[in-house]
């Protein structure tokens, strides 16, 4: 007669070629699922309100070089819709829209943020064709506006 015996190790588990490929793509779907995620996070919608209140230029980069041009400038936001632009050396007063993240100042320019954090902002603004900024501003706390 033959028995068989069992053997005192346990067999350790041999994947299948078809066990590793679902393996492996269930950990690329759930790796690109937290990506996509936490993107979605990092960009939410910026409200106007947000907005509201005194930004200041802290720096900007003009064509990939940072530049001290807009030194001095600053943004100011008010409750009534009225957007203070100073890039220029000169206040330029107009109401402004916000849509998809476009800042739309009647002037004519119009500003994408990039991003927005607490009291950081950086906008990109094209200047024409060939000149284009990325500003990052800082927002002053307590101020009376």
């Amino acid at each position: 007669m033959i028995f068989q015996v069992h053997s005192a190790h346990p067999v350790s588990y041999i994947p299948t070629p078809q066990g590793v490929t679902f393996y492996r793509l269930c950990n690329w779907i759930l790796f690109i699922g937290l990506l996509v995620w936490t993107g979605c996070k990092d960009q939410a919608e910026v409200q106007k309100e947000d907005l509201y209140g005194k930004w200041e230029i802290r720096r900007a980069v003009r064509n990939q070089q940072v530049t001290p041009y807009l030194r001095g400038g600053y943004f100011l936001f008010e409750p009534d819709g009225m957007l203070t632009v100073n890039i220029t050396g000169q206040d330029e007063k107009a109401p402004f829209s916000l849509k998809d993240q476009v800042l739309h100042h009647k002037s004519g320019k119009d500003f994408v943020i990039q991003s927005m954090a607490g009291d950081s902002m950086s906008i990109l603004y094209h200047l024409n064709e060939e000149t284009t900024f990325i500003i990052y501003l800082n927002k002053l706390q307590n101020e009376a506006h």
